[in-house]
């Protein structure tokens, strides 16, 4: 009797601590989705210095640092099962840490501008993490997409008209993959209605680029621009 008792207990401790390490796994993709959108809602204050309080802007840079503490500490030495493999697991954090970093030292001079160019540095680093894990989302294609046009863009605004022709393959393909996402993703008709949006500014700017209409090209990109951020957010 006294076997079988003992044998109970362990397999309930068995069950528990797979039911932990479970809940553990559902719920950290959660926690890193909610802490990507603090990130891109802090970046979001940062360049816009001209509507917020400098204090203000200071508070979400703290709020954003305790959930990053809580990240750490949950997840750095307990990594979900689809993480578990990577080495650099623990080193992740530490590079958001640096960002936070740049970000309030910046804000702090009141240097607004510098520190928005930080602010594509935790897509970046989101991104990374993804790749290297085999977990690549809508949210990173679609950050990759934007960064293309964006690069092209900036080539056509510098006078470097072969050089935006030339990437012209590299933006249809990562348009292309962030349609196979989307389409997998299965996301609101809210967010679909938003992309349409998006979407139809971004075949007018590639039209304006293939045409040779170099102003058009600048001036509908600041129209996606303008209008990608809400979109993006929506992604996640």
């Amino acid at each position: 009797m006294k076997t079988i008792a003992i044998k109970l207990v362990s397999v309930l401790f068995m069950i528990a601590v797979i039911d932990s390490h479970s809940f553990a796994q559902s719920n950290f993709e959660k926690d890193f989705v909610a802490f990507h959108k603090k990130a891109i809602m802090t970046c979001g204050l940062i360049k816009k210095p001209e509507m917020h309080k400098k204090a203000e802007i200071l508070q979400e840079l703290k709020e954003f640092r305790t959930q990053l503490g809580e990240l750490q500490k949950k997840y750095a030495g307990n990594p979900p099962e689809e993480y578990s493999n990577d080495p650099l697991w623990k080193s992740y954090f530490m590079g958001f840490y640096d960002i936070i970093d740049a970000l309030q030292t910046r804000v702090e001079k009141e240097n607004y501008k510098v520190a928005a160019m930080n602010c594509s540095r935790f897509c970046m680093l989101f991104d990374k993490i993804h790749t290297i894990n085999g977990h690549l989302t809508l949210t990173d294609m679609m950050f990759r997409w934007f960064s293309q046009v964006t690069m092209t863009t900036n080539m056509v605004n510098a006078a470097n008209y072969p050089g935006a022709e030339h990437n012209d393959k590299n933006v249809r393909e990562l348009h292309k993959k962030v349609l196979e996402f989307k389409k997998a993703a299965k996301k609101s008709e809210e967010f679909n209605k938003e992309f349409k949006n998006i979407d139809k500014l971004y075949s007018k700017w590639l039209n304006a680029l293939e045409s040779n209409d170099y102003q058009g090209v600048s001036d509908t990109f600041k129209k996606f621009q303008g209008a990608f951020g809400k979109v993006f957010l929506m992604s996640l």
